[in-house]
């Protein structure tokens, strides 16, 4: 059996599951308070407690969830404003730079949709599908998904990213990684399960730092066309407003860098 994937114990809260009764009240206690880590972690969660929690508006007030079915781990990502902040602003710059490249009505943007699997169910970030699949594939699968998270759980990020396309046996073309800090923000690219670009903006002092590369995504990866040349760019000053936005926060327990 395939293990989960866990962001780091500084990040995550674990609770043995019970009943569905006390595992309300333990997720509607750590959103209403704002005083616990920004994830949940529900241990021996029961298939069909999950399917009666699936049918509730409970899970959607998480900001995402992702349930493991052979362990019954289910893990909340709870609402938090620097990750809500990064999400935002990502998708109001990337359906404009679509717009530009004259992409946009050719592609369904599909949010945080779930992908279900025989063993797992997942929410990405963001995740995008061309309007004309090729014959043959998956409608199920995204063919680019954008992940958020923070710096302290990067390595859990790469790892999701690593998921993504192995699980699709390659229908998820690429994965974006977006992780923010107290004083740090970036990016990743992956492509074909390896990171391919990363960019970083990172403030020492009164200084503001950009390093890496150009952040730049294949149309042809978005619109699952091998003959489609071009790329959606994102420009040097993305990053630095980003940063503006979530190092205004207010940030969750937990999160130290």
């Amino acid at each position: 059996m395939e293990s989960i994937n866990l962001p780091p114990a500084s990040l995550l809260t674990t609770h043995q599951f019970t009943n569905i009764t006390d595992l309300r009240n333990t997720f509607k206690t750590a959103i209403n308070t704002g005083t616990t880590p920004p994830y949940i972690l529900f241990t021996g969660v029961p298939e069909c407690a999950f399917k009666t929690l699936d049918k509730e508006d409970l899970l959607e007030r998480a900001a995402k969830y992702n349930y493991h079915k052979p362990s019954g781990s289910l893990l909340l990502k709870l609402h938090t404003d620097p990750i809500e902040t990064a999400e935002n602003l990502f998708a109001t710059v990337f359906s404009n730079e679509l717009l530009l490249s004259e992409v946009s009505p050719h592609i369904i943007p599909r949010g945080g949709t779930a992908v279900r699997t025989e063993d797992e169910i997942k929410e990405p970030g963001l995740s995008y599908l061309p309007k004309e699949i090729p014959e043959g594939r998956s409608e199920i699968w995204p063919s680019v998904v954008v992940l958020f998270g923070y710096v302290d759980g990067l390595e859990y990020l790469r790892k999701e990213a690593q998921w993504w396309m192995r699980k699709s046996d390659g229908d998820v073309k690429s994965v974006v990684l977006v992780w923010v800090g107290r004083n740090k923000v970036g990016m990743e690219a992956w492509v074909q399960g390896a990171r391919v670009k990363q960019q970083e903006v990172t403030q020492d002092g009164s200084t503001t730092v950009i390093s890496g590369d150009d952040m730049v995504l294949g149309i042809g990866d978005l619109l699952l066309k091998d003959d489609v040349s071009g790329s959606v760019r994102f420009n040097w000053g993305f990053l630095p407003n980003m940063a503006e936005g979530v190092w205004g926060c207010d940030w969750p327990e937990g999160v130290e860098a």
